[in-house]
């Protein structure tokens, strides 16, 4: 398959995984990541701000969790890590309350409001951001609230470092042949997959490519010929040794 058919492919399916949905990123990186993250931020007009019911860790209730999400640039930001909308939160939920840290300084979490124990802000981001990757749909229904965005570049540090020089990393996709048949590159018969989708319909059906299957019976056939000649080979040294000894 050529390089122009592949940039088609991926043009035409526009970057994501016809299977699951994923979408399939290339290397990037910047020495100047302020300015991409200005850039980025002006685009961005209003930030979401999510409310569900979750588990406490310590006394087993269910009990309300709030947290605000940001993606600039490779970094998410979720509650605790913007120190802007930590302070919105705080005033707009009883349950969001001020904590300090030597590492992060000052910040804002949320705590049960059943025993009052902390809910660990990393927790909150992992799992807002698994559920706005992988379900998007759903976790639109836990949107509370938009707030505007009036953050500037110096407001977005991870742990209390400003942003440096990044490499976003590249999640491959595989153009997958439709009918297992590798040599059949027609359009209609190529979709773009990610890795993980492709390996796993050929799990499924059992079976590589006709194309593959092919190369792989044609390579055993040139096997079982060859030794054949080799054994032909031996049996005519054989006969001709036994001949000698007994003229």
């Amino acid at each position: 398959m050529n390089v122009e058919l592949q940039n088609m492919i991926w043009e035409r399916d526009k970057g994501i995984c016809q299977k699951c949905g994923k979408r399939l990123t290339e290397t990037r990186y910047s020495p100047n990541p302020k300015e991409v993250a200005a850039k980025a931020l002006s685009g961005i007009k209003e930030i979401p701000v999510f409310k569900w019911v979750w588990e406490c860790w310590n006394c087993k209730k269910e009990t309300p969790i709030v947290s605000y999400y940001l993606e600039v640039i490779g970094y998410c930001y979720s509650i605790g890590f913007i120190t802007k909308l930590d302070r919105i939160l705080r005033e707009r939920y009883d349950f969001v309350k001020k904590i300090y840290s030597e590492s992060f300084g000052e910040r804002a979490a949320n705590f049960c409001v059943h025993c009052g124990e902390i809910q660990g802000n990393s927790y909150v981001g992992k799992e807002l951001t698994s559920w706005l990757h992988w379900e998007k749909e759903e976790t639109e229904k836990l949107l509370v609230t938009r707030l505007p965005n009036n953050l500037t570049v110096e407001d977005l540090k991870i742990r209390g470092v400003e942003l440096e020089p990044y490499e976003e990393k590249i999640l491959p996709g595989e153009i997958h042949h439709k009918d297992l048949n590798w040599e059949n590159d027609d359009p209609d018969n190529l979709v773009l997959l990610c890795v993980t989708c492709h390996c796993e319909i050929h799990t499924k059906t059992g079976r590589k490519s006709t194309a593959k299957r092919g190369r792989k019976e044609a390579k055993e056939e040139r096997r079982i010929v060859r030794e054949k000649k080799e054994a032909d080979r031996w049996r005519q040294n054989y006969y001709a040794l036994k001949r000698k000894r007994e003229g």
